[in-house]
């Protein structure tokens, strides 16, 4: 359960702050995938 909390956190992080356009996209998509698999 924490690690799926850690892995929201690093998305929304990733989402607030943006490097590029589709970074944020990017990392939210692979924090889901790391979560359910």
């Amino acid at each position: 359960m924490l690690a799926n909390d850690v892995h929201l956190m690093a998305a929304y992080r990733a989402a607030s702050t943006p490097v590029e356009p589709e970074a944020p996209k990017r990392s939210l998509l692979s924090a889901i995938k790391s979560m359910f698999s």
